[in-house]
């Protein structure tokens, strides 16, 4: 039995974040957005590339910005800072990093730049080494996209959805509708080789066939 309880609570207000929960949100977020990302690319303080200056990376409210020097990135946060004064938004130094290459004779080196900073705080600044997790993939400052622990991820994940109480086909409907592609965009990002590719499905292929307790070396066709 359950019962509705026919009152109102208290009014909720939404004080940080992007409100969700209606269709209508991604578009007005989108359109309240629009004059920072044009002001940067009008502005040109970006990565050369070719003949196209670079200035901004953007995904959802995930913002990356791109500069060739320090005073430039300096520059495209004072405008980034400015627009959130004027709308109200808010910058979360904490949840951000930053690095300079500077390139040398033999190689490249990762220099520290004490002009980027947030709402008066300095950005967490990413060493050699470091890698920070960005949509989901791990973004290293020298060789980009950081090759992800495919085969960790995927021996945890079969063993969670072996361990959980239901049948072998729904637990293969997990593994190929949930797992497979969180797995593909991962890999397919930084790149990963053909030959690790196979060593993946040759894994995944004897996990399913471990939960219906078949031999491995029986047909990967099941009728």
């Amino acid at each position: 039995m359950g019962s509705r309880i026919k009152c109102l609570s208290e009014v909720i207000e939404i004080l940080t974040g992007v409100k969700q929960g209606d269709p209508v949100s991604l578009m007005m977020f989108n359109l309240s957005i629009a004059p920072l990302l044009r002001r940067l690319e009008k502005i040109r303080n970006g990565f050369k590339h070719g003949r196209k200056s670079v200035t901004l990376l953007v995904f959802a409210d995930d913002l990356v910005l791109l500069s060739v020097s320090c005073d430039g990135m300096q520059g495209n946060i004072m405008v980034v800072e400015g627009f959130c004064q004027l709308t109200g938004l808010r910058l979360q130094a904490e949840k951000c990093h930053r690095f300079l290459i500077r390139p040398t004779e033999d190689s490249d080196t990762i220099s520290d730049c004490d002009l980027w900073k947030v709402n008066g705080s300095k950005l967490n600044r990413m060493d050699l080494g470091s890698s920070k997790r960005y949509l989901g993939l791990g973004l290293d400052p020298r060789i980009g996209l950081a090759k992800p622990e495919l085969q960790e991820k995927l021996d945890t994940w079969v063993k969670n959805i072996g361990d959980a109480p239901l049948k072998v086909l729904q637990r293969a409907e997990i593994l190929k509708r949930y797992a497979i592609p969180r797995l593909l965009y991962a890999a397919d990002h930084p790149g990963t080789n053909a030959s690790y590719f196979q060593s993946l499905k040759w894994a995944k292929r004897m996990a399913v066939k471990s939960w219906p307790h078949l031999p491995s070396s029986m047909s990967d066709f099941i009728p």
